[in-house]
């Protein structure tokens, strides 16, 4: 069982996901969100269509990628950093961008 480093805990699954997994893994989820006209397209209606409502932005995006079991203290701090943001794009591209870098994305929750 692989040891995760600085840890008593075993974790299998970071001895596949190095740091230069996660680092790569962001910046695909990003190209994604921020430029949606690549190989495949993506419907962001449902998230652009209530960018201006930040509850309703946080289930939307709740939903579509976690089934609706955001747990509370996720959903305070994405609406701290989506409230940051100046414009609605900016406003549900990070609220997509954290929830899908998010663990409780990563795994089956």
């Amino acid at each position: 069982m692989y040891h995760v480093p600085k840890s008593p805990l075993f974790g299998p699954e970071f001895q596949i996901y190095t740091p230069t997994e996660a680092v790569l893994r962001g910046n695909f989820i990003w190209a994604i969100i921020s430029n949606p006209a690549s190989d495949f397209t993506l419907t962001m209606t449902p998230f652009t269509s209530v960018a201006g409502n930040l509850q309703q932005l946080i289930d939307a995006v709740d939903q579509a990628l976690l089934y609706g079991r955001m747990p509370q203290n996720m959903r305070q701090s994405l609406a701290k950093a989506i409230s940051a943001q100046s414009d609605n794009a900016g406003r549900w591209q990070t609220a997509l961008y954290l929830t899908a870098l998010s663990g409780y994305y990563a795994v089956q929750y």
